[in-house]
């Protein structure tokens, strides 16, 4: 997965399991995990930046990374 820098602020990083959606709100960001048939979702914690919180996502068991 890599993350990729979309419209109004929103980062994402898809992979072919799942995507992480990274967004501000109230002063801080917000994000979620989602398969794409929405049969597996869950909100990320609240961080004031956006660097420890894109590292929880990389650290999580649903980060895909690529194997040769």
């Amino acid at each position: 997965m890599k993350w990729q820098h979309c419209k109004g602020g929103v980062w994402k990083a898809t992979g072919k399991i799942g995507e992480f959606v990274l967004y501000k709100d109230k002063g801080g960001w917000k994000g979620h995990y989602h398969t794409p048939d929405d049969s597996y979702f869950f909100f990320l914690p609240w961080h004031r930046k956006i660097e420890p919180l894109k590292k929880v996502c990389e650290r999580n068991t649903y980060w895909e990374t690529e194997q040769k």
